[in-house]
């Protein structure tokens, strides 16, 4: 079992850790484009979300002169973060439809579709599309769904979440921190999972 966590914990970094970083720096793209946010206002609204969102705070009292939204080379170079976010969750979406095609049995984070043909098959029948098929085309090739869905990473993670919430409950733990805007960023803190499909169904429609 402490296997399994410590594997958990080490994946859960560079994927559930990176989710809220893209969305924040994605809104406020937005925010900006859309008008809803000035430019010139930019710095509340980059710390804001970042408080809101991720849960940390500048280590000193910001202005609008310092700009860090103009410290990132996606922001300046206006190329959209959003991808790295839906990559996060669509490859466990594939992932989960080729450990089907492997039959495999038991956690999915323990799947191994090496060896399957039947996982090379599905997967080589969806990369043969290329670029003449529109992407819901070719996701629903591979997993039988035209959608990005979290149900896959929120399966993988699943043991890692249970772990998470009995060991804050015994150590007794105060899970979250103070939002800007209300109670949302304790909750998000504290129930991860469900604030995931949250946002992802947010994005998404």
């Amino acid at each position: 079992m402490d296997t399994d966590i410590n594997f958990l914990l080490k994946m859960a970094l560079p994927t559930i850790g990176t989710l809220p970083f893209s969305l924040a720096l994605e809104q406020w793209r937005w925010d900006v484009f859309s008008g809803k946010t000035d430019v010139n206002a930019g710095t509340a609204r980059w710390w804001q979300l970042k408080n809101d969102l991720i849960g940390v705070k500048a280590p000193v009292e910001r202005t609008e002169e310092d700009f860090e939204a103009g410290a990132m080379y996606h922001i300046i170079v206006t190329y959209p973060f959003i991808g790295y976010y839906i990559r996060t969750i669509i490859q466990f979406q594939f992932y989960q439809s080729l450990c089907q095609a492997a039959n495999h049995t038991g956690p999915l984070h323990k799947c191994d579709f090496y060896r399957s043909t039947e996982a090379g098959e599905k997967l080589a029948a969806m990369l043969s599309m290329g670029r003449s098929k529109p992407w819901p085309e070719a996701m629903e090739a591979l997993t039988g769904q035209r959608e990005m869905k979290a149900d896959a990473i929120l399966k993988y993670f699943q043991p890692l979440m249970e772990w998470l919430e009995k060991t804050n409950e015994g150590n007794g733990d105060v899970i979250g921190w103070e939002s800007t805007t209300g109670s949302s960023a304790s909750l998000c803190a504290s129930m991860w999972m469900m604030c995931l499909v949250t946002i992802i169904s947010s994005i998404i429609y």
